[in-house]
């Protein structure tokens, strides 16, 4: 016998909500999705607008040598 998901036209979007969020008993306990470490994500920002910064410095320098 299959399962099928039928929604009547009575079905409201809070029962529909509802069984979307149940708790699934087939999903492995600890599969998570990696967490976003935000003080890395922080740091290469930091060091990819220095990093920028000082390219367009020697760019900028460049520049006014050569006019």
């Amino acid at each position: 016998m299959m399962n099928r998901l039928q929604l009547s036209p009575q079905s409201g979007t809070h029962d529909a909500l509802t069984e979307w969020l149940a708790y699934d008993p087939k999903v492995r306990p600890g599969l998570e999705l990696p967490k976003i470490n935000w003080n890395a994500m922080m740091g290469l920002t930091f060091a990819t607008v220095v990093s920028g910064s000082v390219w367009f410095g020697i760019g900028e320098m460049v520049f006014r040598y050569w006019k």
